[in-house]
């Protein structure tokens, strides 16, 4: 069975996504568990199957993507075990997590980054017919939940009313910001930008793979947090994923142009 160009895009972002979160976990982890290391990779792809869907289907720019991507990741974590409710708190959440997570993480490399590298490796991808039907958005959709919320089975944090109703708010926020950015753009007719490659996000991409595979096979050290995540990845990870963030909101803005996807 011959795999279609957006399907390939998928399975390439799929991987990109799961191999950063797996350069924090790193091999040792996931020696130690692979069926968890599966069921990451499955989440990712769910999600980015519903993602590619809504680029061609709806004409998503890349912060119009940024924002789609925010609404999923809060509801991850509004449903899952997420590290929004562990300590330390700020407001009563883990405000850090949440903004490296949901600013660095999710958002700008495993969705929007992820994107534009697998892009580039599979560029002649025809999105001018939708992906899925709407059944199967839905489909997908309940799919996602699913799982998402079946990491509970590992691990069930405490949740307190304030954190749930925290979480709540912001995923409702981004599921209206979602809604409005998709609606401007089918009343506007807006066309999906054709697909440029540029020698920066290029020369940023093969650092930042680099950089994850090493962080899989050689930060290992430091003990592992609840999560599995390895304590000696985690604390370079938190100067380069930023770092990784910043070069991009950089390129688009001395740019002026968005970063394709």
């Amino acid at each position: 069975m011959k795999l279609s160009n957006r399907l390939k895009i998928i399975l390439i972002a799929s991987f990109l996504a799961w191999l950063m979160e797996y350069s924090l976990r790193g091999i040792n982890n996931f020696l130690k568990n692979p069926p968890m290391a599966i069921l990451v990779f499955v989440n990712y792809f769910v999600y980015l199957v519903l993602i590619e869907d809504f680029i061609g289907r709806f004409r998503l720019k890349d912060y119009q993507v940024w924002i789609v991507a925010q609404f999923f990741g809060l509801l991850w974590q509004l449903i899952s075990v997420a590290g929004v409710y562990y300590p330390p708190f700020v407001l009563g959440i883990g405000l850090g997590t949440l903004l490296i997570n949901n600013l660095v993480w999710w958002t700008t490399i495993q969705t929007v980054f992820t994107l534009y590298i697998a892009h580039r490796l599979i560029p002649n991808a025809d999105r001018s017919k939708p992906l899925l039907t709407k059944a199967s958005i839905f489909g997908f959709f309940v799919a996602y939940v699913l799982i998402s919320a079946s990491w509970r089975l590992f691990l069930t944090p405490s949740v307190t009313s304030w954190q749930f109703l925290v979480m709540l708010s912001l995923t409702s926020l981004f599921a209206f910001l979602s809604y409005q950015q998709i609606s401007s753009n089918l009343k506007k007719g807006i066309q999906l930008a054709p697909y440029k490659a540029d020698k920066f996000l290029d020369g940023l991409a093969i650092f930042t793979i680099i950089y994850f595979i090493f962080s899989f096979f050689f930060l290992t050290g430091g003990g592992s947090t609840t999560h599995l995540i390895n304590r000696q990845a985690l604390r370079v990870n938190l100067v380069v994923s930023p770092l990784i963030a910043l070069s991009l909101l950089l390129k688009r803005i001395i740019a002026k142009k968005p970063i394709p996807v």
